[in-house]
């Protein structure tokens, strides 16, 4: 397929517009929003356009109200959208004013855990996925690693011998693992692995750690498995890494269903009450409504009987609210009846969450598209080995959403043929992350003129889009996953190109 000469236009793949029942695009659906979040999302522009000044501060709290003409109580809404997602937060006293964070890494993390988990994902969708990370990021690694990166991984393995098994299974695992996808160079590559690894063991805790030898034969497998994994890195063995690291987490995975259909190992102690944080409780909720199957609808008790059974402050309660409500994972109803309520998270926190990290890592085109065409390669193999009559209905009918070259809605149509291959892989953690690098592409998207004055180009760069996907989709259809990744593969080739 040919390189556009001009790009298809900012319609092309628009965030959060999927009419494909199910998947992320349409959970992210978005109504009309808040004065509140259009508040925060102007001044997340302007702090991404500036790029990223940390520390600066972009206004007081009255310059604020002044420029955006909105009361006290919608700017400060808007603030704490701002400091839930990492972006910014109010500094009191002289000298104050909204200040310009670093933004952590866990934060998206956190956000991809709760919302998956709300979802239900298995465990063995959780392996796939990391499968499909985890091994890009050792061959990326392998190949890209520099000293200072390998001195950190070194020094991460020194720290893992020294510790007791219980920090090797835990977190000190989860540091060699990010620090293996931050030597590989990709952002995106970089923070969904951490979300994975994050994920994995929220399910292993749940399943309760091991004790006694059978949890210090663990950490000692695990801590020689980073060790091999590691040295093959470093000499830039991309092969005999990847290899290493299938069987590591081959044997973790194996390790966590035995627990599961076995007797249940002893339970990951809760944190004491006394000076718990509320991010600390929001987790032990978050493990309470995960033990009870994510009921949605179901009230998890009033704020007194919430103080009395979790034993905190009233404080740290509605931190730990606060928090969960951002993600929409819950909602505390006032008055007769009401109480801590259990939601569907929509997926919206973790997508604008991914999305403004990356932004944060000034993720390149490149490392975009690197990121898709692994993601997407993975999804489509799966989508093909997959496919049954629904899938076949499901993938006919974003094609024929893109029948009408003219209309608006092409362009939401052409990101929602992405995340319906991503849907028909069967793997919803895939599917997330798919969906998030579409919107991230969709930003960067040249705009496109009206339907009803589209130049020739504009006409014939549709065109190509629309041909590209049809001839994916009849590989898939006909169980050639080779010829449907390579056809894939052109087709992000060309995108790339039209906004490079």
């Amino acid at each position: 397929m040919g390189t556009p000469t001009e790009g298809p236009g900012r319609d092309l793949d628009t965030a959060a517009s999927s009419g494909v029942p199910g998947v992320p695009g349409d959970t992210l659906r978005r109504g009309r929003p808040k004065r509140a979040s259009l508040v925060a999302r102007r001044l997340e522009r302007e702090i991404i356009e500036e790029g990223w000044p940390i520390g600066r501060v972009i206004g007081t709290e009255p310059e604020l109200l002044d420029r955006f003409e909105v009361g006290r109580g919608v700017l400060r809404e808007a603030v704490r959208l701002l400091e839930d997602h990492q972006v910014a937060r109010m500094r009191r006293g002289r000298g104050g004013g909204l200040v310009v964070l670093e933004p952590d890494v866990r934060t998206v993390a956190e956000a991809a855990s709760i919302y998956l988990e709300s979802l239900g994902v298995s465990a063995d969708d959780v392996f796939e996925a990391r499968l499909v990370l985890d091994l890009f990021a050792v061959a990326l690694a392998a190949d890209r690693i520099d000293e200072a990166h390998a001195a950190r991984l070194r020094e991460l393995l020194e720290e893992e011998r020294r510790a007791d098994e219980h920090q090797i299974v835990g977190g000190s695992h989860r540091q060699v693992h990010a620090a293996i996808a931050e030597a590989g160079g990709n952002p995106a590559i970089a923070v969904f692995a951490q979300a994975l690894s994050l994920l994995a063991d929220d399910q292993d805790r749940r399943y309760g750690r091991l004790t006694g030898p059978a949890s210090r034969q663990a950490a000692a497998g695990a801590h020689r498995a980073h060790e091999a994994i590691v040295e093959a890195i470093i000499s830039g063995d991309a092969l005999l890494a990847s290899r290493r690291m299938r069987k590591h987490l081959t044997a973790l995975h194996q390790e966590l269903i035995h627990r599961q259909d076995g007797p249940r190992a002893e339970p990951v102690e809760a944190t004491a009450a006394s000076g718990q944080t509320g991010r600390t409780l929001a987790r032990r909720i978050r493990a309470d409504v995960m033990a009870l199957g994510w009921p949605v609808g179901q009230n998890l008790g009033s704020e007194t009987a919430l103080l009395e059974r979790y034993g905190a402050s009233r404080s740290a309660l509605r931190e730990a609210v606060r928090i969960l409500e951002h993600h929409a994972a819950v909602e505390m109803r006032r008055g007769p009846g009401g109480g801590l309520v259990v939601r569907a998270p929509d997926g919206e926190a973790v997508t604008r969450a991914a999305v403004l990290h990356l932004h944060y890592r000034t993720i390149t085109t490149a490392a975009l598209f690197e990121a898709r065409d692994a993601l997407e390669a993975a999804t489509l193999r799966l989508a093909t080995e997959r496919l049954d009559d629904e899938g076949r209905a499901l993938l006919a009918e974003a094609l024929e959403r893109t029948r009408d070259l003219r209309s608006p809605q092409f362009g939401p149509a052409t990101h929602d043929f992405h995340v319906a291959i991503a849907r028909l892989s069967g793997n919803q953690t895939l599917q997330l992350f798919v969906a998030i690098l579409a919107e991230i592409t969709a930003e960067r998207v040249p705009g496109a003129p009206p339907s009803d004055r589209q130049t020739a180009s504009a006409r014939s760069a549709r065109q190509q889009v629309d041909h590209a996907h049809r001839r994916i989709a009849e590989a898939v259809f006909e169980g050639d996953s080779s010829l449907a990744l390579r056809r894939m593969r052109l087709h992000l080739r060309a995108l790339e190109c039209s906004i490079a």
